[in-house]
């Protein structure tokens, strides 16, 4: 999927972007214009009950009611619309890999060619794919299909380079991030757009798309990214200003919501309403927001200390999705740090650190900014 291209574009084009998170659905329409994309309408709407598995056949009808419905009034609002749409999912719903080679090339006096990189991106996915397998459990489907794949760095006799291609040398060494996720996830998607009459163009992780998205905009390179989704936790770990890995946790704001209420048999809205209180005495609500934080942070933190590759973490921290129902900065802060840092780490808002002018949810600019980009 990420080495698909585009027909050969027209001086104006339209995109649907479609996010399909575990609370709801996000979607834009997109509007790229000699190569420049711009948002020009967005909505959102909600799943009745939560969805954290491979979009399975209970669900498909409501998902597909909700992108229905959200097309319609789109093209109500604008008096446009388009077939062709990018797909955006969680990283809860891929496998991750970087795999580095080392290689001895044969003849360094000969220039590297498109060729030579081509095998050797065959080799690293290879070698990927065989990795990612090995982090399924048993009953899960291990039939996978690349998502998203990018080079982290790649050195030439020990030298940093962007572009090898055309050049010499003896000692090669490429690192690369590889997405992966179940063939049978990928073929729901499939059948969902073909459902709705739409053209799919690609898929994409959210966390890799903003990832990119980030990188355009900023000169961050190395920084951890935590998403407080509606029912997971997703984290990505970016050095260089490449994503490395992510993990995930199935546990969310929601799920926040929910063990309150089904403690103290309040309904949602009074929950929410109470949690976003923050009264000066300690409440019944309050105790059990701390309980359960308690074991969202442990979680996220055996998470955490589960990633391989990782020595060190970046010590600057991102934070951003339900932020208003998110965990403490400071208590956040004081769990994290039992990680290896180099420096103090330190906990920011991603609005604090990037430019997130507009209403528009952060998910579909990176949406809107690697449709813009896939070549």
């Amino acid at each position: 999927m990420p080495n698909w291209k585009k027909t050969k574009a027209e001086e104006t084009e339209l995109y649907n972007l479609i996010y399909i998170g575990t609370k709801g659905v996000d979607y834009g329409l997109c509007e790229i214009i000699k190569g420049k994309a711009n948002i020009i309408d967005f909505e959102s709407s909600f799943f009745k009950d939560f969805v954290v598995s491979d979009i399975p056949s209970s669900k498909i009808e409501e998902i597909r009611d909700s992108i229905d419905k959200l097309l319609t009034k789109s093209k109500e609002r604008t008096g446009k619309q388009t077939k062709q749409t990018l797909l955006g999912i969680p990283a809860l719903y891929t496998l991750n890999q970087t795999t580095t080679l080392r290689i001895k090339r044969d003849n360094p006096s000969e220039k590297v060619s498109k060729k030579e990189l081509e095998e050797i991106n065959i080799r690293i996915l290879a070698n990927s794919k065989l990795e990612a397998e090995k982090k399924l459990n048993t009953n899960q489907d291990s039939d996978l299909e690349i998502v998203n794949s990018d080079f982290s760095f790649i050195k030439l006799d020990g030298y940093l380079t962007k572009d090898i291609e055309g050049m010499r040398g003896s000692i090669l060494e490429i690192s690369q991030f590889s997405s992966f996720s179940s063939k049978q996830y990928l073929n729901n998607l499939v059948a969902l757009a073909q459902s709705l009459r739409l053209s799919l163009v690609t898929v994409t992780s959210s966390t890799y798309s903003l990832v990119k998205y980030i990188k355009e905009k900023t000169k961050l390179e190395n920084y951890m990214l935590i998403n407080f989704g509606g029912h997971t936790t997703d984290v990505g770990i970016v050095f260089g200003g490449e994503l490395i890995n992510t993990s995930s946790i199935r546990i969310g704001t929601e799920s926040l919501v929910s063990y309150i209420s089904e403690k103290t048999e309040k309904d949602r809205e009074r929950v929410i309403e109470a949690l976003l209180k923050n009264e000066p005495d300690p409440s019944e609500v309050e105790v059990l927001q701390k309980t359960f934080e308690d074991f969202w942070l442990e979680s996220l933190l055996k998470s955490l200390d589960s990633i391989e590759g990782i020595k060190i973490y970046p010590n600057l921290i991102m934070i951003y999705g339900d932020e208003q129902l998110s965990i403490d900065k400071n208590r956040i802060l004081a769990q994290l740090e039992k990680l290896k840092f180099k420096e103090t780490p330190e906990i920011h808002s991603l609005k604090e650190k990037i430019d997130l002018v507009g209403e528009y949810p952060v998910i579909l600019k990176s949406l809107a900014n690697f449709m813009q980009n896939l070549k």
